[in-house]
């Protein structure tokens, strides 16, 4: 799950409010596995988790599992009473992004060309974000990216369901561009590894046989 709750803290959420929707619900041995991917495919993202569990009406786990590759159909609140932003995960992103500010908003969308952690150096080389400190700060304070607890210089990641909407918001031509930008940075870096890491053969000694 993600860097805010833990991976049990994830299943539990899931439970109580799947059991909200059908008392007769529960985590066991048959569904774990199931609940658990799901879990992990959500990043333990409360929001996302909720309107997981409003599908145990008619989904089992492992069926909505099946169906995370289009999130963003598939996570649709359809009961009436709702606030509109609530009815479904794509109207929350939606109402959360159109509260940022415009440079964040560039930024985000493009953060989503990396398909892993990133660091601010990356930022800063493959983005083009001459703000880059305060804006990921701004980003993480606002929860749309989060900090890896890992030991060593800071790195960065988005939740799977945040990088799957700013990637369908990141126009093509600034895909390509970043794209490009992702691909010449970790191409230089892994060089520099190389080099680094380069130990000269030892030199041949003649005459011994």
């Amino acid at each position: 799950s993600g860097e805010g709750g833990s991976f049990s803290e994830s299943v539990q959420l899931f439970e109580v409010r799947a059991r909200a929707v059908g008392p007769n619900f529960a985590v066991t041995k048959k569904n774990f596995q199931s609940v658990s991917e799901l879990c992990v495919r959500l990043d333990g993202f409360p929001l996302a988790l909720e309107f997981a569990a409003a599908k145990s009406r008619i989904f089992s786990p492992s069926e909505m599992v099946e169906q995370l590759d289009d999130r963003f159909e598939f996570l649709v609140q359809k009961a009436s009473g709702h606030h509109r932003r609530q009815m479904s995960l794509l109207e929350a992103l939606d109402w959360s992004f159109d509260r940022l500010p415009a440079a964040d908003q560039h930024l985000l969308c493009r953060l989503s060309i990396f398909d892993g952690g990133f660091t601010h150096d990356a930022v800063e080389r493959v983005c083009k974000a001459t703000q880059s400190g305060s804006q990921v700060e701004s980003l993480c304070a606002a929860a749309w990216i989060e900090r890896s607890s890992d030991p060593g210089p800071s790195r960065f990641r988005l939740l799977e369901s945040v990088r799957d909407y700013a990637a369908l918001l990141l126009p093509p031509r600034d895909r390509d561009k970043t794209s490009r930008a992702h691909a010449s940075y970790y191409l230089e870096l892994s060089e520099k590894c190389l080099a680094a890491s380069f130990m000269p053969a030892e030199p041949i000694l003649h005459g011994l046989v």
